[in-house]
């Protein structure tokens, strides 16, 4: 878990240095606003791709668990049937 929060702020980090890189001049050229609102875009959509993830992340992980409490019950439950 830790490991996609680290890529997240990683790449969320990345996403500000190219929009402050987009808003520098470049060998006195700008790009054009056009290029920007794209690059804006783009961002968005890596963003909202890497929050989904992140997300589906996070409902496998509390799966995992509720299926490992469901088979630990079960495991308790069938010690304390045969020492009964």
């Amino acid at each position: 878990m830790e490991l996609i929060e680290y890529i997240f702020i990683t790449l969320w980090q990345g996403i500000i240095a190219a929009i402050e890189l987009g808003r520098l001049d470049l060998y006195d050229q700008t790009i054009s606003s056009e290029k920007a609102v794209e690059l804006y875009l783009m961002m968005f959509k890596a963003l909202l791709i890497l929050f989904g993830f992140y997300l589906f992340s996070i409902c496998l992980e509390r799966l995992a668990i509720r299926y490992a409490l469901y088979k630990y019950n079960q495991v308790r439950q069938e010690n304390e049937n045969l020492t009964n």
